[in-house]
């Protein structure tokens, strides 16, 4: 079994080799570049740093709550200077999924946020509208909302005005044949700062799973929709000499793990050192090193190498 290294307690020769050893960094945000928008210690200069080392960093996050484009704005305007197109979220892939299907002539039904669905719409794709937030108690009020529309897809996103007659037409449409059933996020709690974790959409996802037995295609990390997406949208040739760095072992660790790369865990969103601690997932899963933050790779950088 695998013991899991603190990167800080490396000797200087491993530290150098390590950071020697990938050429372009695939970077989570939420936990690992900001809490609730507010950077984390160290980390503008670590990805400062990283570029003076001529490494090429790009972002890979779960959020479908922003624009992709105001991602990368809300980085640039936090010392991240960054791009849209080196920004992949559930987003783009679930747009590309989409096409694959071929299903325009047909409608979407989301349970999601007002961005995703504006997204939807931006490619091209026809939204069935959402069911009031508030209905009235009854079984035939309920059953009211049923139709005959032509859907070709179900999406669940992350959707903050949540409720049962939304999941209910969800449950009608899954129950038609041909109908794909497709899930944004696997994350189970979404890190936000010192008020603690949010939950996800995950349950809402998994509970139409075990009543309609439709398994869901996830569109973010770790999934291969992601993996694949990732891969040619950045050019990345050499799987082995790509770093993603992550808070979360269920999605970062194992979208590393799946995809080839590298893999650094940050104790500064999602996971804590009782996880490293007592391990409870797949070994594949296991990172090269974990740090407190990415404060501490910043620190070995500056101490080992010229950043002139």
């Amino acid at each position: 079994m695998c013991v899991l290294k603190n990167l800080t307690e490396a000797s200087k020769e491993e530290q150098v080799n390590y950071i020697n050893s990938f050429d372009e960094v695939l970077l989570d945000v939420d936990g690992v570049i900001w809490l609730n928008f507010n950077p984390v210690q160290g980390a503008v200069d670590c990805v400062s740093n990283l570029k003076k080392l001529g490494k090429k960093i790009r972002y890979v996050t779960n959020n479908t709550l922003s624009l992709t484009q105001t991602i990368a704005k809300n980085l640039t305007d936090r010392h991240f200077v960054t791009n849209a197109e080196d920004v992949v979220t559930p987003k783009e892939t679930t747009i590309a999924y989409l096409d694959q299907l071929n299903i325009k002539d047909k409608h979407i039904y989301i349970i999601g946020s007002i961005i995703m669905k504006e997204t939807l719409r931006n490619a091209g794709y026809k939204l069935i509208p959402d069911p009031p937030v508030e209905i009235k108690e009854g079984l035939a009020n309920t059953l009211s909302y049923y139709d005959d529309a032509n859907v070709g897809a179900v999406i669940i996103d992350f959707d903050f005005n949540f409720n049962f007659i939304k999941v209910q037409k969800a449950f009608w449409y899954l129950n038609r044949p041909n109908t794909a059933f497709i899930m944004t996020l696997g994350d189970r709690l979404i890190p936000v700062g010192p008020k603690g974790p949010i939950i996800s959409q995950y349950f809402a996802a998994h509970a139409l799973k075990e009543v309609t037995n439709k398994e869901p295609i996830l569109m973010g990390k770790p999934s291969d929709m992601c993996v694949n997406f990732i891969k040619e949208s950045f050019n990345i040739k050499d799987c082995s000499r790509t770093l993603f760095v992550g808070d979360s072992i269920a999605s970062d660790m194992a979208m590393g793990a799946k995809a080839g790369f590298q893999k650094l865990l940050v104790l500064s969103g999602i996971s804590s050192i009782e996880d490293i601690r007592d391990w409870k997932h797949p070994e594949e899963y296991k990172p090269e090193y974990y740090i407190s933050s990415l404060n501490d790779l910043n620190n070995i950088i500056k101490e080992h190498f010229s950043l002139t």
